[in-house]
């Protein structure tokens, strides 16, 4: 877990210096969608459906919450060449859409996680527990700070 967010924090903290998307929620995200590295397909780093601005895009399993039951499924995820256009095409995503204004005016991880959830980023109705948990245990608001120095 320490190497993963060493791995992808310069890049967390560019984007909250371009985007002002907390630095602590790109790293809690990427880390909860991916299981810490452990489960990464096709550099879909942050779970954002549909196909990349390069059209580029991959099919695999996932679950989602339907009718408040887990549900597996086979969904089409944005595919990348690495973590940085990943992060670079969520910060884009997020940034351009006025429901998640929240993440990009407020340098607070934990308020953003709870944009996410309450705007539909994820059918997961923890999801913003879930990120604040990973942000709390592992500090990850001490980054969003450093980022803006």
């Amino acid at each position: 877990m320490t190497a993963f967010i060493a791995d992808h924090l310069a890049k967390a903290q560019a984007i909250q210096r371009q985007y002002g998307i907390p630095a602590g929620i790109v790293i809690a995200q990427s880390a909860l969608e991916t299981n810490w590295g452990r489960r990464v397909v096709a550099n879909a780093y942050f779970g954002v459906k549909g196909h990349a601005p390069d059209g580029s895009s991959a099919t695999f399993g996932t679950h989602e919450i339907v009718g408040g039951a887990s549900v597996a499924i086979q969904g089409t995820f944005r595919a990348y060449s690495g973590f940085d256009d990943a992060a670079e095409d969520y910060a884009r995503t997020v940034s351009s859409d006025p429901k998640y204004r929240v993440c990009y005016t407020q340098p607070s991880a934990s308020k953003c996680a709870v944009a996410l959830q309450h705007n539909g980023y994820a059918t997961d109705k923890h999801y913003a527990a879930k990120l604040n948990v990973i942000i709390r245990a592992h500090k990850l608001d001490q980054y969003d700070a450093k980022a803006t120095q």
